[in-house]
This record gives structure tokens, C-alpha cells and sequence, in this order.
């Protein structure tokens, strides 16, 4: 019973962390790979290049501006969804 009880606490925090991330691969017209990014439950995006170095980030807030980020931390831009298009 022990056993069993440990495999599905193990199955949820395995499916748990799956489900909070969502990772992108990007490819060029060659194939090759341009870049990565990683999305979180939360909605925040880091974003990397092909090397695996972070090239920015992107942080959503509740009215609707997303706020980007270069590498090294500082705003690089916004932008502002029309309350019509926020979901």
C-alpha cells in the first residue's frame, strides 16, 4: 500500500510540474534551432537563444500591458491589449 501511495504522489507531482510550463523550440528555414522559450503558469515567458543563453524576457500584468525584457534585466518595450481582446 506504501508503495502504491509514494508512485501516485509521485504521478501528481510529476503531472504538476508538466502542466505549469510550456516550452517552445524554434527553428530557422534551415532546420536549425534559432531559439527556446519557456512559459509559465503565470504567464511570464523567458525567452533563449541558441546557444541556451537568456536573449529577454516577456511578464504579462492583469490590465492587459506586457512588460519586455532584454538580458540583462532592463524594459526594453510594452504593450497594451484593448480590453476587447483580453480573455
Amino acid at each position: 500500500m506504501v508503495k502504491i501511495t509514494v508512485l501516485l504522489a509521485l504521478l501528481l507531482v510529476a503531472t504538476d510540474a508538466s502542466a505549469q510550463y510550456q516550452n517552445r523550440t524554434y527553428y530557422g528555414p534551415s532546420g536549425g534551432v534559432t531559439g527556446r522559450s519557456t512559459t509559465s503558469s503565470s504567464g511570464q515567458t523567458t525567452f533563449y537563444g541558441p546557444s541556451g543563453g537568456v536573449t529577454g524576457r516577456a511578464a504579462p500584468s492583469s490590465n492587459g500591458t506586457t512588460t519586455f525584457y532584454g538580458p540583462s534585466g532592463g524594459v526594453t518595450g510594452r504593450v497594451t491589449t484593448s480590453p476587447s481582446y483580453r480573455r
